[in-house]
């Protein structure tokens, strides 16, 4: 029943975005793109409206930890966020602190991530079930989807593949 509302956003921070994540109540976007390596904040004066998107003038560069971030995911209260990365020699899942939840100006690498290499060269994005158990993370060379279950929620040091891809 979806129809296309003739809505488009168009971003000047990076002109090819590659993953999009919002806020639980909608009022808040943050892009992931090829061309700058990290995170763009945006806010949205109505709910999941992006026509009504307005950049924050707030960024993460995560350059350092990884050249193609192009997934994110987020907790439910915004205080940790996972970025999907990947070079020619790795690709993980990192993970990084935000003080306040949903406010990227208040985020700080963590120095963990978790390999995923072994089944994803390049991991275009990941997403988790609602209490944190479980992570999926979706490849691009490999064109799966591949479980991963986590013995404590949102916690991708206690995450172990389950050897279960579609």
């Amino acid at each position: 029943t979806a129809s296309y509302d003739s809505v488009s956003f168009f971003t000047a921070e990076d002109t090819t975005p590659t993953a999009v994540a919002f806020t639980p109540d909608g009022t808040r976007m943050f892009l992931t793109g090829v061309r700058f390596d990290g995170v763009h904040q945006y806010t949205l004066t109505s709910a999941f409206d992006i026509s009504t998107a307005s950049y924050d003038s707030v960024s993460l560069d995560t350059s350092p930890e990884g050249q193609f971030s192009s997934g994110i995911a987020f907790n439910n209260d915004g205080t940790k966020m996972f970025l999907a990365s990947s070079t020619a020699t790795f690709a993980v899942i990192n993970q990084y602190s935000l003080s306040t939840g949903f406010d990227l100006s208040t985020a700080s690498y963590d120095n963990i991530s978790f390999d995923v290499q072994s089944q994803s060269e390049t991991p275009m994005d990941m997403k988790f079930n609602s209490d944190g158990s479980k992570m999926f993370v979706i490849g691009f060379g490999s064109k799966n989807i591949d479980r991963y279950t986590l013995n404590n929620p949102f916690d991708i040091t206690t995450a172990s593949y389950d050897n279960v891809s579609i």
